[in-house]
């Protein structure tokens, strides 16, 4: 039985008393994920992140590291190639080469990722065969968006010093993960087909209609 995380609606309730804004933001980081919304829950999101994340002993500090460890193998492989993803590289052909793995090999260990549900493929709107890999778990989003940009920033060991170091990294990290929680919003209050981003260029309309070239672009 494939049990999928929780959507926001029923993950918000974690974190009763916050904003509908802060819940939102704890949702992009916990994901839909019940274990890390009890350990964050009852504070700020500002001190959730700094106790249960950035202090050395936070909580949930080493655990992405962790899980990739207990989930897959070889640990270094997975890591290298989530690193990747969260660089910019999206496609087989360039994870392959930025994580120095052969084809084969990075594809089998994209699909380990898909299935355990740490990675997704988007496809744009009326194009099915065209795809980039995303990091889809918000608290692995977290780790490689936030903590590995911010990586020379990790040896302040006062967890609100590091907060104010990383603050740039995680208010970026919100924009992009705010996309997630709009998709739920629509499905959950309209009959959809289909919910996702468009790539390319935007036709110019004029009179409801295209406009084309001359070569009937």
């Amino acid at each position: 039985m494939r049990l999928e995380p929780l959507p926001y609606r029923d993950a918000r309730r974690f974190h009763e008393g916050l904003s509908e804004e802060d819940c939102i933001r704890m949702y992009c980081i916990a994901s839909g994920i019940p274990a890390y919304h009890e350990v964050m829950a009852g504070r700020t999101v500002e001190g959730a992140i700094e106790n249960a994340i950035l202090s050395p002993v936070g909580v949930l500090r080493e655990e992405v590291e962790n899980l990739v460890a207990m989930e897959l193998k070889p640990k270094e492989l997975y890591i290298s190639i989530l690193g990747s993803i969260s660089g910019g590289k999206t496609d087989l052909k360039t994870i392959s080469e930025s994580s120095d793995v052969d084809r084969t090999t990075c594809l089998k260990a994209l699909s380990n990722l898909e299935l355990i549900g740490i990675v997704r493929r988007d496809s744009p709107y009326h194009n099915a065969k065209r795809f980039a890999y995303v990091i889809s778990d918000g608290f692995v989003r977290f780790h490689y968006d936030v903590l590995s940009q911010g990586e020379m920033t990790l040896g302040i060991s006062d967890s609100r010093s590091l907060y104010q170091a990383l603050r740039g990294y995680i208010q970026t990290f919100y924009g992009n993960r705010f996309e997630d929680v709009c998709r739920q919003y629509i499905v959950s209050n309209n009959a959809c087909r289909w919910v996702g981003r468009w790539w390319g260029t935007v036709p110019v309309v004029k009179d409801g209609k295209p406009v084309r070239d001359d070569d009937g672009r």
